[in-house]
């Protein structure tokens, strides 16, 4: 794992986590740029998320957890 993320090997091995996989890039266009959009949520947040959810509640609060998208 790249030192990007310090700490998270244990999570990305824990629950497979394909990291080699590089995520598509999805060009917002010249509006996003002209209001201001700036992303609030990206890798480290979800490696956030999922350590509070692995600490609080271990796999069984993970596996609950599902996208309503």
């Amino acid at each position: 794992m790249r030192e990007g993320f310090p700490g998270s090997r244990p999570l990305v091995e824990k629950y497979s986590i394909n990291i080699r996989r590089k995520p598509g890039i999805v060009d917002l266009g010249e509006g996003a740029a002209a209001i201001g959009y700036a992303p609030k949520r990206h890798f480290d947040t979800f490696l956030d998320e999922l350590r509070r959810l692995d600490a609080e509640g271990g796999e069984k609060a993970v596996c609950a957890l599902r996208c309503p998208y």
